[in-house]
């Protein structure tokens, strides 16, 4: 989907004299978040300011953090980072299970003197399709995990949120008996059933897959690519093996 014509407008009188003065893009950038970030959805767009004496730049550093109900929206087990210069992007990608980034980060070097930004990583950019759909999968990624927590908080949850989920966590965390009777009319599959025939999200205890990461096409080809050569050397294996069985 396209990003709205007035977005567009935004970034491309931006680029008019953006070469100079970066500043013009706080406005558009912000525009942006906000329409990707809803108030409705109960998202709040807080942009930081770094003053020229602190970051020692030319220009301000802006940094743009949104927060959800007033926690970072970020908090999940894949941590996304955006860095934008004009409306070309570089997405980064820190995972809980690894511990580390990627693209790595490039470090100095006291005798040789190396390009530690270089202009290939920002490749994608936000005005074209490409960028845009790399851009929108990320929020989406995030928006889902921000509404799973939205119900169980740190706990891992694949409930939608809606009257009838909530009803059943208030159960949940206040119940004196702890009778499974006390939630049967609210998680019977029925109810459940009735969101997939008839569209109503709010009919019942329903779930959604969540997605834990958003390789890069060529970081997705090669992982599924050393997936299948990992399954066919574990079939070898087995023949081999049973081959060996029959022999003796």
């Amino acid at each position: 989907m396209p990003w709205p014509q007035e977005i567009v407008d935004f970034f491309n009188l931006a680029r008019l004299r953006g070469d100079t003065d970066e500043s013009r893009f706080y406005g558009p950038y912000n525009a942006l978040l906000n329409y990707l970030f809803t108030f409705k959805e109960r998202f709040m767009v807080v942009p930081q300011f770094k003053r020229p004496e602190q970051s020692k730049a030319v220009d301000f550093t802006t940094i743009f953090v949104v927060r959800h109900d007033e926690h970072p929206a970020v908090k999940i087990d894949v941590l996304y980072g955006l860095s934008a210069i004009g409306t070309k992007l570089c997405f980064y990608t820190w995972t809980r299970e690894t511990g580390g980034a990627e693209p790595i980060a490039i470090r100095m070097d006291q005798e040789v003197l190396i390009d530690t930004a270089p202009e290939s990583r920002w490749n994608l950019d936000l005005l074209t399709t490409e960028g845009e759909e790399q851009l929108r999968l990320v929020i989406a990624y995030i928006k889902v995990v921000c509404r799973r927590r939205e119900i169980d908080g740190e706990e891992e949850s694949w409930r939608l949120k809606n009257n009838v989920a909530i009803e059943v966590k208030k159960v949940e965390t206040t119940s004196i008996i702890g009778q499974c009777s006390e939630l049967a009319f609210l998680v019977v599959g029925k109810k459940g059933r009735g969101v997939y025939l008839n569209g109503d999200v709010g009919n019942g205890i329903w779930s959604v897959g969540i997605l834990k990461n958003i390789p890069a096409c060529d970081m997705l080809m090669k992982r599924i690519e050393k997936e299948a050569e990992d399954v066919i050397e574990r079939m070898n294996r087995l023949m081999v093996k049973s081959d060996s069985s029959m022999k003796r």
